[in-house]
């Protein structure tokens, strides 16, 4: 005798919610780990990240206030949830963003699949104060005979209230992922960055909806979402300024 189609779809329900993966996710609320509002807490949110992954995925929780942080590793299996009135502000100290040779901005993944950053939360990564406001940005292969306005154009000992501005020295880009599968960016918003605000590289099957991005216009190269040898990308309801 068959069994009712009804009873084998219900089984069928039950078993999808209590797969190991399942059962495993939790929430991983960042003050559980040391993270204090207002004060540089990037070893706790690392710490919660980490744990969270060992335990074979979850929510890593940032709940209301501003928690100040360097450069946050992500990995598989994990939601970056950001909860409303949470800030995640990024360091005024540039040492906070050495990661080897080179630096990072607030969060890097590599290599991982099914990681996200959801949530009516802010990362604002303190771009502008990476910046002198009072001098316009220059370089040192910049030739205005090759540009319409030849000497005219942003002449020496002319400052230009349009930008772009000098930089003093910057972090890397604000979030960065790296050959992953399965992202998803919902709902945040994100600001102020020093650089590109959002890079993805040779990543595949992501969404990017309803997120804000606010970056200071003159700061030069505050460019919003960056996609490059990637694939099945899905960019919608999305609210960007950028420089």
């Amino acid at each position: 005798m068959k069994a009712p189609s009804s009873l084998i779809n219900l089984l069928l329900f039950f078993s999808i919610l209590l797969t190991p993966e399942t059962v495993s996710a939790r929430d991983y609320h960042i003050t559980d780990y040391g993270a204090v509002r207002g004060t540089n807490s990037t070893a706790a949110l690392q710490k919660a990240v980490d744990e969270c992954f060992a335990s074979g995925g979850g929510r890593v929780v940032v709940p209301p206030g501003t928690f100040i942080t360097g450069p946050v590793t992500l990995k598989s299996n994990i939601n970056i949830f950001l909860e409303s009135g949470s800030v995640l502000k990024g360091s005024e100290n540039i040492e906070d963003y050495k990661a080897g040779n080179s630096r990072r901005g607030i969060f890097f993944c590599e290599d991982a699949c099914n990681v996200s950053i959801t949530g009516d939360g802010t990362i604002d990564a303190s771009g502008s104060y990476f910046y002198d406001f009072s001098q316009n940005h220059g370089s040192p292969d910049f030739e205005r005979s090759l540009t319409r306005q030849k000497e005219e154009y942003m002449k020496d000992g002319t400052f230009f209230t349009d930008g772009p501005v000098k930089r003093i020295s910057m972090p890397g880009m604000t979030i960065v992922f790296f050959h992953c599968t399965g992202v998803t960016l919902s709902g945040i918003t994100v600001k102020d960055t020093p650089i590109w605000a959002i890079r993805f590289g040779y990543c595949e099957d992501v969404l990017i909806e309803g997120i804000t991005i606010r970056n200071n216009v003159l700061i030069p190269n505050s460019d919003g979402i960056h996609c490059t040898a990637s694939r099945n990308i899905r960019i919608s309801d999305c609210d960007i300024v950028a420089g």
